[in-house]
């Protein structure tokens, strides 16, 4: 397999015999098509882990980035904050492990520079072979990380409607 990190540029993959294309490729291909090479921004819906990690690593990337958040604002009946990336229900990101799923998907995620792994790291707490983290401390990190990011705007307000004009 032919893997090309940090590019816009299309990837073949190759698999034996056979070529196929990533799906991520086949997303940017349609994004550029309808946008042409001259994306200038990109909108983010959500702030949870995804959202976070997702937005910091399009805006790593040079993309400007809208990371939409409806809390504080709109609060949830488990949310506690209006911190980014909080965890509600375990202050575990599961075993790190590398004959594990989670562990190897956490080796992958460090080799990527994980925004939320570099997180974790800072305000982990003893949990065995897991990662368990301090969820406020976590959140807290997460949040000011991506406040200082100067290619994220962070828009605290709840989106019905996807933008029609850009790309989400």
């Amino acid at each position: 397999m032919l893997f090309r990190l940090g590019t816009h540029l299309p990837i073949q993959v190759r698999t034996a015999n056979r070529s196929k294309e990533c799906p991520r490729v086949r997303r940017m291909q349609l994004i550029l098509k309808k946008w042409g090479n001259h994306v200038s921004g990109i909108n983010v819906i959500g702030g949870g882990l995804a959202g976070c990690e997702a937005a910091y690593r399009l805006a790593r990337e040079g993309f400007a980035v809208k990371l939409w958040e409806m809390r504080p604002d709109q609060m949830t009946p488990i949310h506690q904050s209006g911190n980014l990336a909080e965890l509600v229900c375990s202050n575990s990101l599961k075993s790190e492990l590398p004959d594990t799923a989670q562990g190897l998907l956490k080796q992958e995620m460090k080799i990527l520079g994980s925004l939320l792994l570099e997180c974790a790291e800072k305000c982990r707490v003893p949990a065995g072979s897991a990662l368990a983290v301090d969820r406020q401390l976590f959140a807290s990190l997460v949040t000011a990380k991506l406040e200082s990011e100067p290619n994220i705007t962070l828009i605290r307000q709840e989106i019905t409607k996807l933008p029609e004009d850009e790309v989400t």
